[in-house]
């Protein structure tokens, strides 16, 4: 079952700004209230007497010392088995580019916030990348969380998905066009890690390195060193530091 098939993303957004203000977190570190009657009436509609629930308070209960920097890099492996992913086929009817393109998604969040100096490069950058490949831009268009999106240029080289996309399908069509990509560039972030996960070469960026932990950062870099996939995390200055040693 689709949880936006039953409860509107308005209600959601509702659901996690209580969260937020009761524990400073959207993060589903417990099963919360209207988590459990959501999955009572769920079970009544399937006619379901007896059911299981894998939360994901699980995940976070098991790796809470690997995010707080108290577990090794080898217990954390130990705990993790990374399969790979299988993403749905991109629709007929999203009208991608011909050529290998670049995917694209920037966004704001703590690491990337909304100033006037950050949407500046970042339009600069995306109509720079546009001059060497065709890009892809994973813009939903959906307010379903903390994160903003970025106001990015489109032109015959430049294609969106805003517009495309549903909560319903958000997802699993991103994933699907991502899986495709030459390449992704952008925040770093979830989308950066699911990139690095479905193999795609990536870069991502920030601007401050804040509210977010660092185990994720050394656990992508991780995975990208073990699947041979370039993978490089830093700040735009980092970025012009690289294109001045490689010339």
């Amino acid at each position: 079952m689709e949880l936006y098939d039953y409860m509107p993303l308005s209600d959601v957004r509702l659901t996690q700004l209580d969260a937020f203000t009761a524990k400073k977190s959207v993060k589903q570190t417990e099963l919360t209230p209207w988590e459990a009657a959501f999955l009572k009436q769920t079970a009544i509609r399937l006619g379901m007497g007896r059911y299981h629930v894998l939360h994901p308070s699980l995940m976070y209960q098991a790796l809470k010392p690997w995010w707080g920097l108290q577990m090794t890099a080898h217990d954390c492996m130990q705990q993790l088995h990374f399969e790979p992913l299988t993403v749905p086929v991109v629709p007929v009817e999203l009208e991608l580019p011909d050529a290998p393109y670049i995917a694209v998604k920037f966004y704001t969040r703590p690491t990337w916030p909304h100033t006037e100096q950050l949407q500046t490069w970042t339009q600069d950058t995306v109509t720079k990348l546009a001059t060497k490949a065709n890009l892809v831009l994973l813009d939903a268009g959906l307010h379903t969380d903390d994160h903003g999106e970025m106001n990015l240029p489109t032109t015959h080289q430049i294609v969106s998905l805003k517009g495309k996309l549903t909560p319903q399908n958000n997802l699993a069509i991103q994933s699907a066009v991502l899986a495709k990509a030459r390449a992704f560039v952008g925040t770093y972030g979830g989308t950066m890690q699911l990139a690095v996960r479905l193999g795609v070469p990536s870069a991502g960026f920030y601007d401050h390195f804040k509210d977010t932990a660092y185990a994720h950062k050394l656990l992508t870099e991780l995975l990208g060193v073990q699947q041979g996939q370039p993978v490089w995390i830093g700040r735009p200055s980092d970025g012009s530091f690289i294109q001045q040693v490689m010339g």
